[in-house]
Order: structure tokens, then sequence, then C-alpha cells
């Protein structure tokens, strides 16, 4: 039996929903997928999906204080 990755080649959701819809998430939500499985850490780690994900939030009150921050001199995301 073949190995299915969350979002990988054997995967039946394309890779652009799975970022649309990780990036309406709040920052915390967004956090734990990072523990998931490795393809959602690189792509969470990306800087694009960070940029968009705090593009989104700031339009949303509730999460003023929940924005995610990649820093390039570090491999780390802060929220």
């Amino acid at each position: 039996m073949e190995k299915k990755n969350f979002a990988g080649r054997n995967s039946s959701i394309p890779r652009e929903i799975i970022f649309e819809i990780f990036s309406w998430l709040p920052a915390r939500s967004v956090m734990r997928f990072k523990c998931v499985a490795r393809f959602c850490n690189s792509f969470i780690s990306e800087a694009n999906f960070v940029n968009i994900h705090a593009r989104r939030s700031i339009y949303d009150p509730s999460w003023w204080n929940k924005i995610l921050f990649a820093r390039k001199e570090i491999s780390f995301l802060y929220y």
C-alpha cells in the first residue's frame, strides 16, 4: 500500500486550495498544522504564505495580535 502525503503528489486536494484555506485560518491554528506534515511546515514557512496571511489578518479585529511573522535570518515563524 502506498503512503499518502497530507497534500503531496497523491492528494486529491490541489496545493492552491489548501494554501487558500490555510491563509484564512487564525495564526494559532496555522501553527498547529506545521506539526502535521512536512508539506504543511514547508508551505506555511514560505514568505508568500506569511504575507498573504498577514494581509488577511489585518482586516479581522479579533486577530490583530495573532499575525504570522517570518524572519529570513532564522527559519522560525512567530505569532
